[in-house]
């Protein structure tokens, strides 16, 4: 015997703010730990707030970033990969290095 769904009642749509909590769940799902599970975005993300840009595409999914030097200090230039899953620990290691922002203020944003 065939039961017709559409005829009952749908749910109400939730609310923004129910929305808005979910998005966030979600996001807190995939936020970085320490020095794991940083995406492209995450990693993007806390170089434009620590002072880089971006510089140039260098070939494939390779991208160079640069923070200008001040008072005669030289140019930072890291190169980064654009990946669609998580770097692994030691690229996120070997880039904090190279970019010459401690270690601490990496751990502090992946916390945060």
């Amino acid at each position: 015997m065939y039961v017709d769904r559409r005829s009952h009642a749908l749910p109400q749509a939730a609310s923004s703010d129910i929305l808005a909590t979910y998005a966030q769940l979600l996001r807190l799902g995939t936020m970085p730990n320490r020095f794991r599970n940083w995406s492209y975005r995450d990693l993007t993300d806390f170089l434009r707030e620590k002072g880089f840009s971006f510089f140039k595409e260098i070939g494939g999914s390779h991208q160079q970033w640069i923070k200008r030097g001040v008072d005669g200090k030289p140019d930072k230039i890291l190169e980064i990969y654009f990946r669609h899953n998580a770097y692994p620990m030691k690229t996120i290691r070997t880039t904090a290095r190279k970019s010459g922002i401690p270690e601490g203020e990496w751990l502090e944003w992946s916390g945060s």
